[in-house]
């Protein structure tokens, strides 16, 4: 009601993966009540950042079980990237690909300035 009251809109929105994967319906109000139509996970903690290739598929097979979920209520879904994505893995990959690859139906809302800080080209 403030946003349309003030002429803005609120699209697009930041929720946890931890919100997402277990308190969809606290988000789905919370979205719901801001008109937001594309979910987007921001971030994920350091303590639950993986460390090798099979830890970045598989968080990125949970971004794209939270994307299903996501569509199937009528919303899109997206990963944010911070610099971390974009460290180089012991087998010289980088997280980010491994994320997107495991996950192609859920969209990326690119940070330029983190993926340049974690040693990367947006470009490439």
């Amino acid at each position: 009601a403030e946003l349309d009251k003030n002429g803005l809109a609120m699209p697009t929105g930041h929720f946890s993966i931890d919100a997402l994967e277990n308190d969809f319906d606290g988000v789905r109000r919370t979205a719901d009540a801001l008109g937001i139509t594309l979910l987007i996970c921001p971030f994920l903690m350091p303590d639950q950042r993986p460390s090798d290739v099979a830890g970045w598929r598989g968080f990125g097979e949970r971004l794209a079980r939270v994307g299903d979920v996501a569509k199937k209520a009528g919303y899109g879904f997206a990963w944010h990237n911070h610099d971390f994505e974009f460290k180089k893995l012991a087998d010289g990959s980088v997280p980010q690909d491994h994320i997107l690859s495991s996950a192609p139906d859920v969209s990326w809302e690119m940070d330029v300035a983190w993926v340049v800080r974690g040693g990367d080209d947006p470009l490439s």
